[in-house]
């Protein structure tokens, strides 16, 4: 375009020249003026035209150059929505199958320890705890289907929810668990899930791995940061020894969820020393650890 707007000029130039010489010893001094006047409008008019056309081109490639990046920009917005709708996936469902398939284990696992030691009244009781919990683990994967999602939790439908999961823990593992909850009456809403979740896993960790005789749960609200924490006194483990595994979303969900809240998640632990599981999450209204 800028070679076509010098071409144009060029040629306006030589029409000038030649028309000048054409009426200068033809015509009056006032009519030359005249003529004056009216090639300079005519040349101000296609130098304006010229300048238009250049600046419409330059915009209309900056508007090409944007909707390309907006394109890209859509691309990578699908393939990051993609991404962590399946994280999300992945930890609803460690968070509700997984988690129901290990304790019915765990309990089906106590029963064949009491008929081995022919404690059957127990074992009877055991069996009927776990036909109760394959029946709720059925309804929650329905549900889990129908909305991919579990069902909303506000605190009072927390702390009972955190109640039976204790229960459960206590009646499968016989290890003794002491609860504080107090700091969970009154919390934000968008909480309530990974509360549940964080002591769910604790304590699942806890029954899998720790061989522990005791283990306490306990909120605490503390300058706008909840911290839940589940601490046990059993074998423990070297934390900086461990590598994380393939396949084991339980406290890699933990982590996504800490940090989709703004809050972090820390695990101490030491051989012989136990294991403290600790989430820290904000409920000021920025979202995000002060």
């Amino acid at each position: 375009m800028v070679k076509q707007a010098r071409q144009i000029g060029i040629i306006v130039a030589n029409y000038l020249v030649l028309f000048l010489l054409t009426i200068v010893w033809q015509v009056t001094q006032r009519e030359i003026w005249m003529t004056l006047e009216s090639v300079l409008l005519l040349v101000l008019f296609i130098i304006g035209w010229t300048i238009l056309s250049i600046q419409q081109v330059h915009v209309r490639s900056q508007l090409e150059a944007a909707h390309l990046q907006l394109v890209a920009y859509a691309m990578r917005i699908e393939e990051l929505t993609l991404l962590n709708e399946r994280q999300r996936l992945a930890r609803e469902l460690h968070d509700t199958l997984a988690q129901d398939l290990v304790g019915l284990t765990l309990q089906l696992e106590r029963v064949d320890l009491h008929l081995d030691k022919q404690r059957f009244e127990r074992a009877r009781e055991l069996v009927q705890q776990a036909m109760s919990r394959a029946r709720a683990t059925l309804t929650e994967a329905r549900s889990a289907i129908d909305d991919l999602r579990a069902n909303a939790l506000i605190p009072g439908t927390l702390l009972l929810a955190l109640q039976r999961e204790i229960n459960r823990f206590r009646t499968t593992t016989s290890i003794s668990c002491v609860a504080d909850l107090s700091a969970l009456t009154v919390m934000p809403e968008h909480l309530c899930e990974h509360v549940l979740r964080a002591i769910t896993e604790g304590l699942t960790n806890v029954a899998r791995h720790s061989q522990a005789h005791q283990v306490w749960v306990c909120a605490q609200l503390n300058e706008a940061i909840l911290t839940i924490e589940v601490r046990d006194d059993g074998i423990g483990f070297d934390s900086a020894a461990v590598v994380p595994q393939k396949g084991h979303y339980g406290l890699l969900g933990l982590r996504e969820r800490a940090q989709l809240s703004g809050g972090h998640l820390d695990i101490e632990s030491a051989v012989g020393k136990g294991t403290t599981l600790r989430l820290r999450l904000p409920i000021n209204a920025r979202g995000d650890l002060d």
